[in-house]
């Protein structure tokens, strides 16, 4: 998630330098800015989240006596019920 958050930072640090520049400016005069200050850094962004998706780093599991995880047992009753 850090670098998930710094590489998405510094995208949006070229997009307000960009915004700063104007319509005239170098940055949105030069695709190769765009595509190595944006498309890259987001398409960076992209992969991490393929590799390591976010909800298996912020849900907190814990386990019951037996050794299974309590969100699946949850999940498990949850449907049983319905």
């Amino acid at each position: 998630m850090y670098m998930a958050s710094l590489l998405i930072m510094i995208r949006s640090a070229f997009r307000v330098v960009e915004y700063l520049q104007g319509n005239s400016g170098t940055l949105l005069g030069h695709e190769t800015y765009l595509y190595a200050l944006d498309a890259t850094l987001m398409l960076a962004v992209m992969i991490l989240f393929n590799i390591i998706h976010p909800s298996e780093v912020l849900t907190s599991r814990s386990w019951d006596r037996k050794g299974r995880d309590t969100l699946d047992i949850h999940l498990e009753t949850y449907y049983q019920g319905a």
